[in-house]
């Protein structure tokens, strides 16, 4: 979304996606190239200098997440999964 947005033309090349920030957050670390990680995710990397943040606010992306779950459906484990996310949110 950056990159898209982004005004000039760029010369990166994507070389590995994943959808685990913690795979991102190791390829960045070993050189690799940069990569957009939650904050959350990398507190401690950036904290210890392991890893720097890349350029300024025009770098990072606001990221909205949504949760929907089915009325009909009563397994425990996803219940309980529900309830601490309405408890981190409301």
């Amino acid at each position: 979304m950056v990159l898209r947005n982004w005004p000039r033309q760029s010369n990166f090349k994507r070389f590995y996606e994943a959808d685990m920030a913690m795979h991102l957050m190791r390829m960045a670390r070993e050189g690799y190239g940069i990569c957009w990680l939650p904050e959350s995710a990398v507190e401690e990397e950036i904290a210890s200098g392991k890893l720097v943040r890349a350029g300024g606010k025009e770098w990072s992306a606001e990221l909205e997440i949504w949760s929907f779950k089915s009325f009909s459906k009563t397994n425990q484990t996803m219940l309980e999964l529900w309830r601490s996310l309405e408890k981190d949110v409301c």
